[in-house]
C-alpha cells in the first residue's frame, strides 16, 4: 500500500505532503491545478522516469518549479510487512536513497529501481499499461492497430518471449536439415572395403617393426661393446700418462737431491752449530731492538730542540677576555630588542595591508553594483513586457485547446448521429455530414498550426533565466549602502605612523649592533691569541721535561754497536740456509720412495693398449653395417605407417560423417519436440491468463456499467489480435462503441490487467477516467469504489479528475488549487464529508 508523497518543487507544487488509505483515494482540481503531477511523481519515484519523460515530452529541467534549482519527490509505501521509504532529487541537489525499516539499503538512482522491481514484482513497462491509465491514455489498447495490440498484449501478459523461443526453435531444425542434405549420401561398401586394406597393412607393418626391433637389439648389444671399449682405452691412456709424469717427476727429484747433497758436504762445520740456531735468532733480535730505540731517541731529541728554539712570547692585553665578555652581553640584549621590533612591524603592516586589500574588494563590487544598475531597469521592463506577452499567449493556448476540443467533440457527434445534424439542426444527408466533417477537422489542424507557433514553454524558459538574473542584480543593489559603511570604517582603521615611528627605532638600534659587532671581532682576535700562547708556554715546559728524559736513556745506550749487529745476522743466515737445505734432503727422499711405489703399483704396458684399440677398430665397421640394415628398415616402417595413417583419415571421415548424420538427426528430434512443447505451453498459458482477465472483467463490469444492453464484456484472442467484444445477443467490438461504452470498455480492461498481471499488489491508478462517461456511469463508478464493490480484487485505487460532482461520493477526498494567472503554487487540503 502507497502510505504517503512528498513533493517539493516539483511542477507546480512547492511542497505538498499527501498521506493515502486503503481503499479509493479522490484527487479533485481544475485543469493545470497539479493532480496529474502527483502520479507523474509516484512512477518516478519508483521508476525514476515517468511517460512524459520517458517520451520526451518534457525534461527533467521542465519538472522543477519556476525560480528554484532543484526538485525532490520522496514516496512511503509498505509491502509483505516492510515500510519502504524512496527518495530521489534531481538539479541543485541531485541525491537518491531507498530506506527499508528506517534502514539505507541504496544509495545509487538505478539500482533502487531494481530493488524496488524485484520487491514489488512489476517494472515501469508494465507499471505504465497495467496499474497507471496516463491522462487521455485509459483507452490505449483500443487506440492500437490490430498487429501491434497483439504485440503489446502478448508482451504485457509475457508470451512474446514464448514465441520467439518457437521461432528460433523452428528456424534451428531448417538449418540442421539442410546441414544434413549438405553431408551427403554414406556408402556402406566402401567403408567396409577400406577396413579390411586397414587391417591387412598393418599386420604388415607388424612383420616389419618385428624384424627391426631384432636388428636394434644386436645394434644396440655392438654399440654398448664400441663403449665398453672406449672406455678401457681410455682409462689406459689416462694410466699412461700418469705412468710417463711419474718417470718425469722421479728423474727431476733425483737431480735436485744430488744438487743438495754437494751443497751440505761442502760446509760439514755448520752441522755441529744446528742446535744452538735459535739462541743465535734470540740474540740477533735483542740487538736490533736496541739499536732501533736509539735511533727513535737521537730523532725526538732533534725534534725537541727545534721547538725549543723556536718559542718566542709576545706582549699581549690580559683583560680582553673579560672586554669581550661584557661587550657579547650587550649585543645579545640589543639583538633581542631588535626582533622584538621587526615582530611588532610585520604584524602592523600585515593588518594594513589586510585592510587595504579588504577595502580594495570593496571598492570593485561597489563599482559593479553601479554598473549593473541601468541593466536593472531595463531587466524590469523586459520581464514586465514578457510576462504580459505569455500571459496573452497563455490565454490564448487555452482558447484554441477549447475550440480544438469543441470540434473534436462535434466529429465525434456527426460521426454518430442520424437524421438531424448536431450543429445546425438541418436534416443530415451524408453529403452535408461529409462536408461538415472536412470543415470541422481542417479547422482542427489550424488550430493546432497556430497552437504549435505559441511557443509557450520557450517564453517560460526565458522569463525564467530573465527573472533569475533580476533577483540576482536586486539582492546585489540591497547591499550597496552595508559594503560603503563597511569601507568607510575600514579606512579609518589603517595607520602608517605607528610603522614609520618601530622603522625608526629598529634602524637606531641596528647601528648600536653594528659598532658592537667590530669591537667583538677586535677583541675576539686578542682573545685567541692570548689563549694561543698560554698553551704554547705550557707546551714549551712540557718540552723541557721530555728533553731530559730523552738524553738520560740515550746515555745509557752508548755501548750498542751497529757491526757487531751485522756480523751476528751473517752467522745466523748461513746456519738457517745449511738447516734449511738438510729438511729439503729429508722431504725429497720421501718423495722420491713414494714415486717410486706409484709406479710400481700403475702396473702399465703398451701392449695391452695397441690390441685393444684394433679391437675397437673392428667392431665399428661391424657396427656401421648393422646401422644400415636399421636405416632400410625404419624406411620400409615409415612408408608403411603413411599408408596406415591415410587410411584412418578416409575411415575417420567416414565415421565422422555418420557421427554428424546422426547427432544432426537428434537435434532435429529434440528441436521438434522442443518447438511442440513451446507452443502447447505458449496456448496453455495464453488461455489461462485471457481467461483471468475475462473473469475480472465480468465482475468490473457489473459495477460500473450502468444499462442493461451490454450484459458483459470479454477478451476473444485471434490468430492477429485481441478483440475487445461487448456481449449481448451479439458480440460488438468495443473499439466501434460509443464514447461512453467505449470509455467503461477501457475501465473495465484496465482493472482487469492491474489486478491480472500484478496480483500481489492490487493498486490501480486512473487519471481522468470519468472522461466520455454520463452521470449514471460516473455514479456507478464512484459506488463501485465508494462500497466496496472492488475489495476483491484492488487494495489501493487512485482516482485523479477534475469532475467535483464526486466529491460528495467519497468519505474525504484531496482539493487541488493553484491561481495560474499569477503562475502560483499548488495549494493541496484534504476535505472530509460530514
Amino acid at each position: 500500500m502507497i502510505k504517503r508523497l512528498l513533493l517539493q518543487h516539483w511542477k507546480s507544487h512547492e511542497k505538498t505532503e499527501l498521506k493515502f488509505n486503503e481503499g479509493a483515494n479522490l484527487l479533485v482540481g481544475g485543469m493545470g491545478s497539479g493532480k496529474s503531477s502527483c502520479v507523474d511523481a509516484i512512477c518516478f519515484a519508483l521508476f525514476g522516469t515517468f511517460p512524459a519523460l520517458k517520451s520526451r515530452r518534457v525534461s527533467l529541467q521542465e519538472v522543477i518549479k519556476r525560480k528554484k534549482d532543484f526538485c525532490r519527490v520522496e514516496l512511503e509505501f509498505e509491502s509483505e510487512g516492510k515500510n519502504y521509504i524512496v527518495s530521489r532529487s534531481f538539479g541543485k541537489n541531485q541525491k537518491s536513497e531507498l530506506r527499508v525499516d528506517q534502514t539505507v539499503v541504496e544509495t545509487q538512482s538505478q539500482r533502487i529501481t531494481e530493488f524496488i522491481e524485484k520487491t514489488l514484482e512489476i517494472d515501469y513497462d508494465l507499471f505504465t499499461k497495467a496499474v497507471y491509465s496516463e491522462q487521455n491514455k485509459i483507452d490505449y489498447f483500443l487506440d492500437l492497430q490490430r498487429g501491434e495490440r497483439k504485440k503489446q498484449f502478448d508482451n504485457l501478459i509475457g508470451i512474446s518471449a514464448f514465441e520467439t523461443v518457437r521461432a528460433n526453435a523452428s528456424t534451428l531444425i531448417n538449418k540442421l536439415k539442410s546441414l544434413k542434405s549438405e553431408l551427403g549420401f554414406f556408402n556402406r561398401s566402401e567403408y567396409e572395403e577400406l577396413k579390411k586394406k586397414l587391417e591387412f597393412e598393418s599386420n604388415e607393418l607388424k612383420e616389419i617393426q618385428k624384424k627391426m626391433e631384432e636388428k636394434e637389439r644386436k645394434q644396440q648389444n655392438l654399440l654398448n661393446s664400441i663403449e665398453k671399449l672406449k672406455t678401457k682405452i681410455e682409462e689406459l691412456k689416462n694410466k699412461k700418462q700418469v705412468y710417463l709424469k711419474a718417470l718425469e717427476d722421479k728423474t727431476s727429484i733425483s737431480s735436485q737431491l744430488s744438487f743438495i747433497e754437494k751443497k751440505l758436504e761442502s760446509k760439514p762445520e755448520l752441522q755441529k752449530k744446528l742446535g744452538s740456531l735459535e739462541f743465535e735468532k734470540t740474540e740477533v733480535e735483542k740487538l736490533k731492538k736496541l739499536i732501533e730505540r736509539k735511533r727513535s731517541l737521537e730523532n725526538q731529541l732533534s725534534g725537541l730542540n727545534a721547538e725549543l728554539n723556536s718559542f718566542k712570547k709576545e706582549e699581549l692585553d690580559e683583560t680582553a677576555i673579560e672586554k669581550l665578555e661584557s661587550i657579547e652581553k650587550t649585543k645579545i640584549e640589543v639583538e633581542n630588542l631588535v626582533e622584538k621590533l621587526s615582530a611588532e612591524l610585520a604584524k602592523t603592516r600585515e593588518k594594513n595591508n589586510s585592510k587595504l586589500v579588504e577595502a580594495l574588494k570593496i571598492k570593485k563590487e561597489l563599482e559593479k553594483i553601479e554598473s549593473e544598475k541601468p541593466e536593472l531597469e531595463k531587466l524590469k521592463k523586459e520581464i514586465a513586457f514578457k510576462t504580459r506577452e505569455l500571459n496573452e499567449n497563455q490565454k490564448k493556448e487555452i482558447l484554441l485547446n477549447e475550440k480544438i476540443a469543441q470540434n473534436n467533440e462535434i466529429i465525434e457527434l456527426l460521426n454518430k448521429a442520424v437524421g438531424v445534424c448536431p450543429t445546425c439542426g438541418a436534416e443530415l444527408t451524408e453529403k452535408h455530414r461529409v462536408e461538415t466533417l472536412e470543415s470541422k477537422k481542417s479547422e482542427v489542424e489550424k488550430l493546432k498550426e497556430n497552437l504549435g507557433k505559441l511557443n509557450i514553454e520557450a517564453e517560460k524558459n526565458e522569463l525564467k533565466k530573465l527573472e533569475e538574473r533580476e533577483t540576482r542584480l536586486e539582492s546585489d543593489c540591497l547591499l550597496e549602502e552595508e559594503k560603503k559603511a563597511l569601507l568607510k570604517s575600514i579606512s579609518s582603521e589603517v595607520s602608517k605612523e605607528a610603522e614609520k615611528k618601530l622603522e625608526v627605532m629598529i634602524e637606531e638600534e641596528r647601528k648600536k649592533l653594528s659598532t658592537l659587532n667590530e669591537q667583538v671581532k677586535l677583541l675576539s682576535e686578542q682573545k685567541f691569541k692570548l689563549e694561543r700562547q698560554k698553551l704554547e708556554e705550557k707546551k714549551f715546559q712540557i718540552n723541557i721535561e721530555k728533553k731530559k728524559l730523552v738524553e738520560s736513556e740515550l746515555e745509557t745506550l752508548k755501548t750498542v754497536d751497529v757491526n757487531e749487529l751485522k756480523n751476528k745476522i751473517e752467522r745466523l743466515n748461513e746456519l738457517v740456509e745449511f738447516n734449511t737445505l738438510t729438511i729439503e734432503k729429508k722431504e725429497k727422499l720421501e718423495t722420491l720412495k713414494t714415486i717410486e711405489d706409484k709406479l710400481s703399483q700403475l702396473g702399465f704396458k703398451e701392449q695391452e693398449l695397441i690390441e685393444t684399440e684394433n679391437e675397437l677398430s673392428k667392431i665399428k665397421e661391424e657396427s656401421a653395417e648393422s646401422k644400415g640394415s636399421v636405416e632400410e628398415l625404419k624406411q620400409r616402417i615409415n612408408s608403411q605407417k603413411r599408408i596406415i595413417e591415410e587410411f584412418k583419415k578416409q575411415l575417420n571421415a567416414m565415421e565422422e560423417k555418420i557421427k554428424k548424420i546422426d547427432e544432426i538427426e537428434t537435434k532435429i528430434q529434440k528441436a521438434s519436440t522442443f518447438e511442440a512443447l513451446i507452443l502447447e505451453v505458449q496456448t496453455q498459458l495464453r488461455e489461462e491468463l485471457i481467461q483471468a482477465i475475462n473473469e475480472v472483467l465480468e465482475i468490473v463490469w457489473k459495477n460500473i456499467y450502468p444499462y442493461r444492453d451490454y450484459s458483459s464484456i470479454t477478451v476473444i484472442p485471434t490468430e492477429n489480435d485481441y478483440e475487445l467484444k461487448l456481449k449481448n445477443e451479439v458480440l460488438i467490438d468495443a473499439s466501434q462503441a460509443s464514447g461512453g461504452e467505449r470509455a467503461c470498455a477501457a475501465i473495465a480492461l484496465r482493472i482487469a490487467l492491474a489486478v491480472t498481471m500484478v496480483p500481489n499488489l492490487k493498486w490501480l491508478i486512473l487519471d481522468e477516467p470519468t472522461h466520455n462517461l454520463d452521470s449514471n456511469a460516473v455514479s456507478m463508478l464512484s459506488n463501485a469504489f465508494r462500497e466496496g464493490g472492488f475489495n476483491s480484487i484492488t487494495k489501493q485505487v487512485f482516482i485523479i479528475t477534475h469532475d467535483e460532482t464526486l466529491k460528495s461520493d467519497f468519505d474525504s477526498y484531496y482539493l487541488f488549487d493553484r491561481r495560474k494567472d499569477d503562475d502560483g503554487s499548488t495549494v493541496v487540503e484534504k476535505i472530509k464529508n460530514i
